[in-house]
């Protein structure tokens, strides 16, 4: 029993370091339109295990729910990208106001991904005024379930 708790913290602990050490928001080059306006983005989880997953994908902007006419999530974004294939979200505010993508994470086994590499999400929309935004931040996706301890090695 002790055991399966320290695995449980030395997990969490090891979660908790790679969030850390994720990369910072930014907007990558190539996908975003140059006459979009900027945006920063900010997805979590910042490291996504396809073996263990919550339920959401949460991708949190700098810009004004309000201020949003329309806008479209996409994963791994290039110019054989179509309209159809962005990610499927619903929207909200967050606790300042400004506008955040729920996605469900379980749909990132129908859309693929590189394993154990980066891999870009991209929101893309329009504000009140007409005017384009774009933000990018790459997401490392892994694919691994617990290691198996050694038989008979247990912790006493």
């Amino acid at each position: 029993m002790k055991h399966t708790y320290a695995r449980s913290i030395l997990v969490l602990a090891a979660a908790v370091l790679a969030a850390m050490l994720a990369p910072a928001p930014a907007v990558a080059e190539g996908t975003c339109d140059d006459t979009a306006k900027e945006i920063t983005i900010d997805v979590a989880p910042a490291t996504i295990n396809l073996q263990h997953y919550g339920m959401w994908v949460t991708i949190h902007t700098d810009i004004a729910y309000d201020d949003v006419e329309d806008a479209e999530v996409y994963f791994n974004l290039d110019e054989d990208t179509k309209e159809q294939d962005a990610f499927q979200c619903w929207n909200k505010a967050d606790d300042f106001g400004d506008y955040v993508a729920k996605c469900d994470i379980r749909d990132l086994n129908q859309i693929g991904g590189e394993i154990d590499k980066f891999n870009t999400f991209t929101l893309k929309g329009k504000d009140t005024e007409g005017q384009a935004f774009c933000g990018e931040q790459k997401v490392k996706i892994i694919d691994r379930g617990p290691e198996p301890s050694a038989s008979g090695k247990g912790v006493k």
